[in-house]
C-alpha cells in the first residue's frame, strides 16, 4: 500500500503545483521530495516509519524477554530510535515520539536488563496510541489514493472500480492494524508474565495468523493493480 501511496502523494502534489501558472518556471526546494525519484514523499515516509516503530518495538519486547544482558538488545533499541526520528512528518505520531524518545535514550544507557525491560514496558501505551493514529490516518490515505481517479475523465464504471480497489486496500490496512494490536497486546501480557505458557502459545498462534494475513493482503493488492 505504501508504494502506491507514495505515487499518489507525488501525483497529487504535482497536480496542485502545476495548477498554479506562476509555478511553471520556479523551483521550490521544500518540494524536492515530491518531485524526486529517490526515496518517498514526506507523508508516506512518516506513515511507513510509524508502522516500522510498532513492529520494531514488538521485536524489542521479544528480544528483552529472551536476552541475558542489556548489550544484546542495543541494536533493537537503536532501530526503534532511528524509526522514531523519521516520523516527524506524521503530526499524529508526535505524542508517541515525545513519550518514546526519552525512554529509548534511557534504555540505551540502562545499567541492568531489568531497568531496560521496565523502561520499554512503560512505552507500550505510546505504541497503542501510534496504532490508533495510523488507523485515524486511513481516510486521508484513501483520499490520496483516489485523488487522480476523481480528477481524470474516466468512464463511470472504471472510476468506481478504481475507488472500490482503493477502499479494499485501505480496509485491509485497518484490519491488519487491528490484528497487530491484538498481537501487541498478547506480547505485552507475555512480557508482564514471563513463563506463562498459555499466553506464549496464544501469541505464537496470533503471530502466525498475522503473517498469513500480511501475505494474503500482499497477493490481493498485486491482483488489484
Amino acid at each position: 500500500m505504501f508504494d502506491s501511496l507514495a505515487v499518489a502523494e507525488r501525483k497529487r502534489h504535482e497536480a496542485i503545483f502545476e495548477a498554479n501558472p506562476s509555478n511553471k518556471y520556479t523551483f521550490v526546494t521544500a518540494d524536492a521530495a515530491f518531485f524526486s525519484t529517490i526515496g518517498e514523499p514526506p507523508n508516506t515516509e512518516a506513515l511507513r516509519r510509524s508502522l516500522a516503530v510498532v513492529t520494531s518495538y514488538a521485536d524489542l519486547l521479544v528480544s528483552l524477554m529472551e536476552a541475558k544482558n542489556v548489550a544484546s538488545t542495543k541494536s533493537q533499541l537503536v532501530t526503534v530510535g532511528n524509526n522514531l526520528a523519521q516520523i516527524g512528518g506524521f503530526a499524529a505520531g508526535a505524542t508517541a515520539v515525545a513519550a518514546l524518545d526519552p525512554l529509548i535514550e534511557h534504555a540505551l544507557r540502562a545499567a541492568s536488563l531489568a531497568e531496560a525491560r521496565r523502561l520499554t514496558l512503560e512505552g507500550a501505551p505510546a505504541i497503542d496510541g501510534l496504532i490508533d493514529a495510523l488507523k485515524d490516518a486511513a481516510p486521508e490515505i484513501f483520499n490520496a489514493l483516489i485523488f487522480l481517479t476523481r480528477r481524470n475523465p474516466l468512464p463511470a464504471y472504471e472510476q468506481l472500480a478504481q475507488v472500490a480497489a482503493a477502499r479494499t486496500v485501505v480496509s485491509n490496512f485497518i484490519v491488519l492494524l487491528d490484528r497487530l494490536q491484538t498481537t501487541f497486546d498478547l506480547l505485552q501480557a507475555a512480557y508482564s508474565r514471563p513463563g506463562g505458557r498459555y499466553v506464549l502459545s496464544e501469541l505464537a498462534t496470533e503471530t502466525g495468523r498475522l503473517r498469513a494475513d500480511v501475505e494474503a493482503v500482499r497477493k490481493a493488492f498485486v491482483a488489484l493493480q
